[in-house]
């Protein structure tokens, strides 16, 4: 019953969240995922470095895909880092190469961090329709 519970809040979270919060949300859960990938990893469960480093590359193509180059400026820039942590994670899996997975850590980690901060400042700094257009 409280897995349920908790599940249902997530889901509500997440429909309920704006576009900023959304990305925020995608940039924490790949970071949490290359994370769970690296201690998988250290014990060897590699179905679930496979699981979580797949999951990491959708959500890298969502963002890649989502981003609007237009909309501010070092988007294409940005578009280039997704490129690369897209790539950089399936080589990751492929090889099971835990300095692989920790770079994509390294790059993934910093953008969160400053998509947290614009996100949670948004208003003062940027519009909505800036930061992504997801729909």
């Amino acid at each position: 019953m409280q897995k349920n519970a908790a599940t249902a809040y997530k889901d509500y979270s997440t429909v309920t969240a704006s576009k900023p919060q959304l990305l925020v949300m995608l940039y924490q859960r790949a970071v949490l995922d290359i994370e769970r990938a690296e201690l998988a990893l250290e014990s060897q469960q590699y179905e679930i470095v496979n699981d979580n480093l797949q999951h990491a590359q959708k959500i890298v193509r969502l963002l890649k895909n989502s981003l609007n180059p237009e909309g501010f400026k070092g988007a294409g820039e940005l578009m280039s880092l997704y490129v690369f942590v897209e790539k950089h994670l399936v080589q990751a899996n492929l090889k099971k190469d835990p300095v692989l997975i920790r770079e994509c850590g390294e790059i993934l980690r910093p953008l969160r961090e400053a998509w947290e901060t614009v996100v949670n400042n948004y208003e003062a700094i940027v519009g909505e329709n800036v930061l992504v257009n997801m729909g």
